[in-house]
Parts: C-alpha cells; structure tokens; sequence
C-alpha cells in the first residue's frame, strides 16, 4: 500500500491526533536522557507529514468548492441566454400585428429584467466566492504568521544582563569557602511561548553551585574534567514572562577567577542555545 493509499483510509480527527503523538513523543524524547536527538528529529519529520496531508486535504475541498460555483454560475448564464434567444424568436413571430409586436416587446422587457435579475445574482455568486476565497487565504496567512513565532531566552543577574554581571562571594569567618547568593532570572523576550526546558550550568570544580528548584541534576562530566553541569527544569514560559531561580554558589577562598558558562535546551529552540557566561571573583581570605 501507498503512502497516499494510506493517509486516504485516516479521518481529519485520526491525522490530528498523529500529529499530537508525535509532538508529544519529541518533548519526551528531550526530557528522557537516554533518547538522542536523531529520535526527536525522527518524530517531527513525521508530524510534519501528516500536517502535509490536512493541508492538502483542505486545499482539495476549496478548490472542489470553487470548481462546483463555476459550473453553477456558467450554468445560469446558459440559461438567462436560452431564456434571451427565446424571446426574441417569439417577438419576431408575433410582429405582424401590433398588438402582438406590443405583447412580444413587453414579453422581451420582462425576460430583460429576469435576466438582469440573473446576472445580478451571478454578480453576487462570484463576489461571496471571491470573498471566501480572501478568508481562507487570511486563514492561511495567519496559520503561517503564527507558525513563524518563535521564543527567545535571555538570562540576567538580578536585573544585570548575563554577560556584563559578575559575582563576587564573601568570605565567612571560619569558613574555606566564600558565598555568593543571588537570583538569576531567565525571560522568554520572543514571541511565542516555550514549552518544558532545560536550563544548564557548567561549574569549575571545585566551586559548589545551588539551586531552589526541587528537579536539579548533577551531571557530572568525565573523570578528572575541571567540570561538571547542574541542569535545572522549568516548565512553561509565555512570551514576555520571566522564571526566578536562587543560586547560592560556593568558592574556597584563593580561588582563581572563573566563568559560569550557561545554555537552555528546549524542543521550541531545536538546538541547544548558549546563554553566555557569569564572571565569579573568588574571595581571597
């Protein structure tokens, strides 16, 4: 059987929900580690087949549609000229006598006016099928426009951007390690929403680096790596709405400075995106 001889046998409602599936199996497949990306790709190739296959759906009945108003119309413009041919003929037999000629001309004023009647109606056919045909296309367009939306994720210090903010911990009496408490806030400053996402952060060992958020993994990076990633989950970020994270991040005093370096990972951005990176001067003493 077809690709085609395939999607035939599916109803609108069936094509919906295959594309939902697939939707549904590529964010699973970026919040399980153990499913790669090639997964991921695999599933929104097919969702986008099936959406191929309800736009071409639509396409077939608006153009059916269109194609049935013009057999009517032309249709109705036969008619009002058979109407027109006939009336003639019957004035010219009827033009011996006046009063026949006088019948024959108020015969033809009448199926003048049926006929004016007619292309009005013919007039007004094509004017409500030009104007569907503008809502559909104004449809279209805006299925598109929304299509095109995407979010973007920026990454701030309190109210310091990413890149220009540094963090200096203090030391604490009887204490190796400095502190540094602060509050990072990430805002979604696109123009679509993000689904669930991953915030990551490489740390330099041997600096310690700590969230509020109850789903944080340490992912520590091979053995002996000057390195390891904490990731942070978030859920849902509208357009324009911003998430809060508290960090406190240790640093054993002496400590040379260094960089925190951060990306976010999410099915909406389709590849992992580099936020930059936050400047840490360790404390001395």
């Amino acid at each position: 059987m077809r690709a085609e001889e395939l999607l035939e046998t599916f109803t609108d409602e069936q094509l919906k929900a295959k594309v939902n599936g697939c939707f549904i199996q590529a964010e699973n497949t970026n919040v399980l580690a153990h499913r790669g990306p090639e997964e991921r790709q695999y599933s929104l190739t097919e969702a986008d087949f099936y959406l191929k296959a309800l736009a071409s759906r639509h396409d077939a009945r608006i153009a059916q549609r269109d194609f049935l108003m013009e057999v009517a119309v032309i249709a109705l413009i036969g008619i009002e000229i058979v109407l027109s041919v006939y009336g003639l003929w019957e004035g010219h037999q009827q033009g011996k006598l006046i009063e026949k000629q006088t019948m024959a001309l108020t015969h033809m004023d009448t199926s003048s006016a049926a006929t004016a009647t007619a292309m009005q109606a013919a007039r007004d056919s094509l004017k409500s099928l030009a104007e569907a045909q503008a809502a559909s296309l104004k449809i279209l367009q805006e299925q598109q426009a929304e299509h095109a939306k995407k979010p973007r994720l920026a990454l701030y210090v309190g109210k310091t951007p990413l890149a220009e903010a540094i963090v200096n911990p203090v030391a604490r009496n009887g204490s190796a390690q400095g502190l540094a408490s602060f509050d990072l806030f990430l805002k979604n400053i696109g123009d679509a929403p993000v689904g669930t996402f991953r915030l990551r952060a490489v740390v330099p060992v041997p600096a310690v680096f700590e969230t509020d958020r109850l789903i944080t993994v340490l992912e520590p990076d091979q053995p002996g790596s000057p390195t390891y990633t904490v990731t942070v989950q978030q859920p849902l970020l509208p357009a324009g709405e911003t998430a809060r994270i508290h960090v406190n991040l240790f640093v054993p005093n002496g400590t040379a400075p260094f960089k925190v370096s951060f990306t976010v990972n999410a099915m909406e951005l389709q590849a992992v995106t580099p936020l930059g990176s936050l400047t840490v001067l360790a404390p001395t003493h």
